[in-house]
């Protein structure tokens, strides 16, 4: 079941790239319990919605159950040379040159690249969907197997890909806002993604 494993998913990742999410971890057990049980009704009440759209607004959607995401592959790799490499327990964090665009379910652009942007793909500056759709699906650490990713590689140069997200892998319950403070990302939002990769290092 997806959301079991979805703080799960998010703290290794958080520890494997040695960065912090932008949110403390509560400490209370019964608090994380209580956010555990909010998060799972999120992916509960989302997940007929999201299926819905990525079958009427995808050619070709497939979905990865571990995570909750709908996604396509729009375009292949035009270079697999680049391998996603562990060490110190998580991923040594990827430079990527790429282009995005981020829509709501509506249709809205809430923000896109205009030209090719350079990113470090890791957990400590990105919504947990975002590096989540270009590690590798599973590694294997110690004799157990985690559920990383999106592509059995992970992407890679020439990949092209659309995914919607769960809010929870979002900006989950907390409002988005522009520089003049008009709303720009409702609370509890599932997110439309597509991102092209240039170049990855």
């Amino acid at each position: 079941m997806k959301q079991i494993n979805l703080l799960f998913i998010v703290l290794f990742a958080t520890m494997a790239m040695s960065s912090c999410m932008k949110n403390d971890i509560v400490d209370n057990s019964k608090d994380r319990e209580k956010e555990q049980a909010r998060i799972d009704s999120t992916f509960d009440a989302q997940e007929e919605m999201l299926e819905t759209y990525a079958k009427t607004h995808f050619t070709n959607p497939k979905f990865n159950e571990k995570s909750g995401i709908w996604y396509e592959i729009l375009a292949e790799p035009t270079d697999i040379s680049y391998q996603y490499v562990i060490s110190n327990g998580g991923f040594v964090t990827p430079t990527v040159e790429l282009m995005y665009t981020g829509k709501l379910m509506n249709g809205t652009i809430f923000d896109a690249s205009p030209e090719k942007v350079t990113w470090k793909i890791n957990y400590g500056n990105l919504i947990p969907a975002f590096p989540y759709s270009f590690f590798p699906e599973t590694v294997v650490m110690g004799g157990e197997t985690y559920y990383t990713g999106l592509v059995k590689d992970g992407l890679k140069k020439g990949h092209k890909i659309r995914f919607i997200a769960p809010s929870p892998l979002c900006y989950d319950n907390v409002p988005q806002y522009d520089k003049d403070k008009n709303l720009k990302i409702p609370k509890d939002s599932p997110l439309d993604f597509t991102i092209e990769v240039f170049s990855i290092k």
